[in-house]
């Protein structure tokens, strides 16, 4: 309460003084989280704000870091054998033309026929046994790397021509340079068929044909679920006979 005093005149023309019982107004609410003369929260009368960032550090977060890549190596790099995990070629320097000797002649021995050879004869190529010095050179070929793939193989004969095949029998020829010359006389190495550490030769332009002994005689027959099959189409190279 507070007292104030009035002035009233009275009868005589006198002033009187009278003292007033008045009741003072509440002061006005002070809002919530608001303190007087300031700002929300701000007990200095300013407004308040966060620190700025040090210039050490950086509002955006670093970028994960990449996964890690490994280099793959590509479809023409082959290391000692086809891409079907077929048998490697056995050291000796290999050479791409001449009849001259490089170290990679081998002869092809018959896996179910271990006493015959591939041999060539007047053209043909056939499955005999070897028994004078003119057999046995016939019965040596140089592996060179295929004509029409460096990854398979050509069999060049030490007189320089090559084993192709044509209409599907194996026969020897010299090349005429034609690019079907050089498919024909592409074959590519497999993991023997027979096992026991052989290898078998798929023709490069015919796929699922292999160079198979019927009767004695090299022909590219297709595949075959058979032993037979499996065991003609065998052969184990072994050191040069001629």
């Amino acid at each position: 309460m507070v007292r104030r005093q009035r002035r009233s005149r009275g009868r005589g023309g006198g002033v009187r003084r009278r003292t007033v019982l008045a009741r003072r107004s509440p002061p006005h609410p002070v809002p919530a989280g608001r303190r007087p003369g300031g700002t929300p929260n701000s007990p200095s009368g300013t407004e308040d704000r966060l620190p700025s960032p040090s210039a050490s550090r950086t509002s955006a977060a670093r970028p994960a870091p990449s996964p890690s890549r490994t280099a793959v190596p590509s479809s023409g790099s082959r290391t000692g054998g086809d891409r079907e995990g077929g048998a490697k070629e056995e050291s000796g320097r290999i050479s791409e033309g001449g009849a001259s000797r490089t170290g990679s002649e081998r002869s092809l021995r018959s896996v179910n026929y271990p006493d015959r050879y591939v041999r060539h004869r007047d053209g043909r190529v056939l499955l005999d046994p070897i028994g004078s010095p003119g057999a046995a050179r016939d019965a040596t070929f140089a592996l060179v790397p295929g004509l029409a793939d460096g990854r398979c193989h050509s069999f060049r004969t030490l007189d320089g021509r090559y084993l192709r095949h044509r209409d599907f029998r194996a026969v020897v020829a010299g090349n005429d340079g034609s690019r079907l010359f050089r498919e024909d006389a592409t074959f590519c190495m497999r993991q023997g068929a027979a096992g026991r550490g052989s290898v078998s030769f798929e023709a490069f332009n015919h796929p699922g044909r292999f160079l198979r002994h019927r009767n004695f005689e090299l022909r590219m027959d297709p595949w075959e679920r058979s032993e037979l099959y499996r065991a003609d189409i065998s052969f184990q190279l072994t050191s040069p006979l001629g």
